[in-house]
């Protein structure tokens, strides 16, 4: 007997976790490349225990430095592939948020693309989609809950669009939520 493939239920949550996963490799790259200064900035910090010019007898600290490099090397390494990850991910991201259409369609791409891709905070969001109005500053709180909404109801278009379109993965841009998905 074939055994056949549970068809995959995408839910808000499972959206957020896949795009969120954007943030935390831009991050962890940026963790990485603040680890490559601190351990290139001790190097210029080795001291040598004597500096009278004459050869002394084999020191640490051609191995400090040695042993500096190579973890820069290590790190260089390790930041480019997280930053590749990153990159993929991003414009995966930004094809799924693209699927998005009717009714208000340029306000929910934006507040997923601002939320996810841009990793802004409710307040940078908010000030971007709604500073421009004139009653902004008395509305505030207004129309942080109205962005709060249209990201709700962003995410449930999305997972409308994607489990429609779940038994052709082909339609599916984003091949890391099928993977989160299963």
């Amino acid at each position: 007997m074939v055994k056949t493939a549970e068809p995959i239920i995408y839910t808000p949550e499972s959206i957020k976790k896949c795009f969120s996963k954007y943030g935390e490799l831009m991050r962890e790259n940026e963790i990485i490349l603040q680890r490559i200064d601190d351990a290139k900035m001790r190097e210029y910090a080795i001291k040598s225990s004597k500096l009278d010019g004459m050869p002394h007898s084999p020191s640490s600290e051609a191995d400090k430095i040695g042993n500096n490099v190579a973890k820069v090397v290590l790190l260089e390494q390790s930041a480019a592939k997280v930053a590749k990850e990153a990159e993929k991910l991003y414009y995966d991201i930004d094809e799924t948020i693209n699927l998005i259409n009717g009714k208000g369609y340029a306000e929910k791409r934006a507040v997923l693309q601002l939320k996810y891709l841009d990793c802004l905070r409710w307040s940078e969001i908010n000030n971007s989609l709604f500073g421009d109005k004139d009653d902004f500053l008395e509305r505030e709180d207004s129309y942080l809950r109205r962005a709060h909404k249209l990201c709700k109801a962003a995410l449930q278009d999305l997972c409308d669009i994607l489990n429609v379109s779940a038994g052709n993965s082909a339609d599916i841009p984003l091949e890391n939520l099928r993977k989160i998905q299963t």
